[in-house]
């Protein structure tokens, strides 16, 4: 074999050498990938099946005995909700009692220097604020609601965390039905359908919004908006007159 041949060789040798490495390191490459991703989803997973197996079932319902107005919140599951809070909002429409005669005639004197207007569909509100360090499952809460006239509508969001740390929320909006009652409410819209993971919901006390982002997010993006309007069109129950409630635990609790 002459010099030139030996020469050829080595560099057919040296190139088949260079594009086994390189198929060696594309593989290698290509299988640390999968397995990350397989992790990843296998973490992914394991998380989902962890919080739905804590995930507690909380909901709500509107009735009407004997002239009160009583709003029910239940856990039929066995497992806990913590840090629930809860905003219960009765809606009137302007149509029906016009605010400025509903704040003359309901509200004491520092409820009436509160800066309200309607949402401008012309509805307007009072809103409850009630909060449950723990809700036990199997239990549920009868809340009497302080409602000078009765309303037409209820929006509600319920808040809380399960026992991994996890928080959700959902909004509720509850109609009168005077096909089978004077005062009958029906859930008409519930979000979201199935609860997801979000960030904590603050009051914004010291501001113009009505509520914050835990994490200074977007409110619009977890919270329906209907909701959101009708609470600033909303005075706190706390300022109609002979009044005295709790927020902390209130309401009466049975076993399911």
């Amino acid at each position: 074999m002459t010099a030139d041949n030996i020469a050829v060789l080595n560099a057919v040798l040296t190139l088949a050498l260079v594009m086994l490495t390189g198929a060696y390191v594309f593989l290698t490459h290509r299988l640390i990938v999968h397995t990350k991703d397989a992790s990843q989803e296998n973490i992914r997973l394991q998380t989902l099946q962890a919080r739905l197996a804590y995930f507690p079932k909380l909901s709500c319902r509107i009735s009407e005995f004997g002239g009160r107005i009583v709003l029910t919140i239940s856990n039929p599951c066995d497992h806990p909700a913590y840090d629930v809070d809860v905003f219960a909002v009765h809606g009137y429409a302007e149509d029906d009692v016009d605010l400025p005669t509903f704040s003359v005639n309901h509200l004491t004197d520092e409820g009436r220097k509160e800066h309200v207007e309607p949402t401008d569909e012309g509805f307007f509100g009072l809103f409850d604020v009630m909060a449950y360090a723990n809700f036990p499952g199997r239990k549920g809460v009868e809340v009497v609601l302080d409602t000078p006239i009765v309303p037409m509508y209820f929006h509600v969001l319920i808040q809380f965390r399960d026992v991994i740390g996890y928080n959700y929320a959902q909004t509720y909006w509850f109609f009168t039905d005077t096909s089978t009652g004077p005062h009958t409410y029906k859930l008409g819209v519930m979000r979201p359908a199935v609860p997801a993971p979000i960030p904590r919901i603050n009051r914004d006390m010291d501001g113009t919004s009505t509520f914050v982002m835990e994490d200074k997010s977007d409110v619009a993006l977890y919270v329906d908006q209907e909701f959101v309007d009708i609470f600033k069109a909303s005075f706190s129950s706390g300022y109609l007159r002979d009044t005295t409630r709790d927020i902390e635990d209130r309401g009466r609790w049975y076993d399911l």
